[in-house]
């Protein structure tokens, strides 16, 4: 799959038409459709923009990463960073020793 292939199948997972996703990405729809229609490869920010705009990554556009794949990949380093601010948490907000919870009033 090239790349426009690669948009087609995640515009039509994701439910929306490529004039929602041009809007979101803040594109002109006309020339995301001529870049479409002439297999044009758009600049670096606007091949980021629209890949943003479709919640995937510019390598899932450009290198026919499966975009499922790419999403438990994400998923998987999502909860790897929670975890690690969750160990993060304890260590800050442990009990101090010899420090009592109550305040004398």
């Amino acid at each position: 799959m090239n790349l426009w292939d690669n948009v087609d199948k995640v515009v039509k997972e994701s439910g929306e038409n490529l004039s929602e996703i041009s809007d979101r990405a803040g594109i002109q729809y006309d020339t995301v459709r001529n870049w479409r229609t002439r297999h044009i490869y758009p600049r670096v920010d606007e091949a980021k923009a629209l890949a943003d705009a479709l919640g995937v990554t510019v390598e899932q556009l450009f290198f026919d990463e499966d975009v499922e794949e790419g999403y438990r990949k994400e998923i998987i380093r999502l909860r790897e960073e929670e975890e690690k601010l969750k160990a993060i948490e304890s260590l800050l907000f442990q009990p101090q020793p010899g420090k009592s919870d109550i305040v004398a009033g």
